[in-house]
């Protein structure tokens, strides 16, 4: 009995160490996005996140991130009728917000940015969000059940078979207060 429960322990914090969560959110049209994190126990080490396109007519690209304990996507923004993705971003005191324009082949990223210090590697242009970006973002999780919200979002405790998402009543403000700084 003692090993067999032993067994299952060891089994379970494998899950909880090596895993990670993935969330896909359809554009439309035959279109996806597939976020996959390292659950937050995993991140301990620097490790990354990626942000996988798939197109309608088979075209596919995919996105690079850095991702640790303390800097981790929080939710991936897809505006209907847009080809740009706005990932929103923890970055341990502050919140980030990365413009992706699934239509624009990758360029080089400007220097000393946001998306120069997340961004590993990338198929499209990645660039930090402007104010009007910051709006849209805002204004989309303004109107977001929270139901929706829990499915494009990534929960700030996740345990592997245990987790619990932040309540957007919460993120709100908080990125408000960042749009208004």
């Amino acid at each position: 009995m003692i090993l067999l429960s032993c067994a299952l322990f060891g089994l379970l914090l494998v899950v909880i160490l090596v895993g990670s969560r993935t969330i896909s959110v359809a554009l439309g049209n035959g279109q996806e996005i597939i976020v996959s994190v390292p659950t937050r126990t995993t991140l301990i080490a620097k490790t990354k996140c990626t942000i996988s396109y798939r197109g309608k007519a088979g075209d596919f690209g995919l996105v690079e991130l850095h991702a640790n304990t303390f800097n981790r996507p929080i939710i991936v923004i897809c505006p209907s009728g847009s080809n740009e993705v706005y990932c929103l971003y923890d970055c341990d005191s502050q919140l980030s917000l990365l413009k992706i324009d699934l239509s624009q082949p990758f360029t080089s990223i400007e220097t000393n940015t946001e998306a120069s210090l997340l961004v590993i590697s990338s198929s499209f242009k990645v660039e930090d969000a402007q104010p009007k970006d910051w709006s849209a973002a805002l204004d989309y999780l303004e109107h977001m059940p929270e139901a929706r919200f829990n499915n494009q979002s990534f929960p700030t405790l996740d345990l592997g078979i245990f987790y619990l998402h932040r309540k957007p009543k919460y993120l709100v403000p908080r990125l408000r207060e960042q749009v208004n700084g």
